[in-house]
């Protein structure tokens, strides 16, 4: 029921008013509906987070209306105001926008990837720290949640909107930084797992 594509996951619109990013997941067709909508209501809103937040909830109320059968897709979507650097994390599922204060894991690795993240990430890591994280995070989803694979992509964004990439190219472009490390991950946890099983065994 699944076929994979070498397409970027991750998109941005600047817009006057405010940048907008957001990561697909689930139907491509759905999602792009869906955020062409809220991206032509933002770009109509005042330079204010608090209007821009309101028009995003009433698309998605919109739609969610429009197609009540349709299975609730998760986006996470940061909103950054250039004017301010005032920065909001929200994820959009269905009709509902929640604040994200901290992370948010969305598709059908999302069950191992919270596990894997929610043992580890703290406040006070620095991006660096954060991006080996979700590099990591990623290595083991990739192998073991259904319907996960391919390269993996990883962007920074930064309080002032400064983005730039993290051990990624572009989709389907071969990185070795990125395979290195994924193996590296995958041998680290081998040795971990032996080790566990040793001390037991003593």
């Amino acid at each position: 029921d699944l076929y994979k594509e070498s397409r970027a996951k991750l998109r941005a619109r600047k817009l006057p008013n405010c940048d907008l990013y957001w990561a697909i997941c689930g139907s491509l067709d759905f999602v792009n509906m869906l955020m062409g909508k809220i991206v032509d209501a933002v770009e109509e809103c005042p330079n204010k987070m608090q209007e821009i937040r309101a028009e995003i909830e009433r698309i998605c109320i919109e739609v969610s209306n429009t197609y009540p059968n349709h299975p609730p897709t998760e986006i996470p979507l940061l909103i950054h105001e250039p004017q301010t650097d005032n920065i909001k994390f929200v994820k959009l599922s269905g009709p509902v926008v929640s604040p994200v204060s901290d992370w948010a894991c969305v598709g059908t690795g999302q069950p191992l990837a919270s596990y894997l993240i929610g043992g580890i990430y703290q406040r006070t890591m620095r991006m660096q720290e954060v991006g080996i994280l979700a590099a990591y995070a990623l290595t083991h989803v990739k192998r073991h949640a259904y319907g996960c694979g391919g390269a993996s992509q990883i962007l920074m964004i930064a309080n002032d909107g400064t983005v730039k990439p993290f051990m990624t190219k572009g989709p389907g472009e071969k990185n070795q930084e990125q395979e290195d490390f994924e193996k590296y991950a995958i041998e680290l946890d081998r040795a971990i797992k032996r080790f566990s099983l040793g001390v037991i065994g003593e």
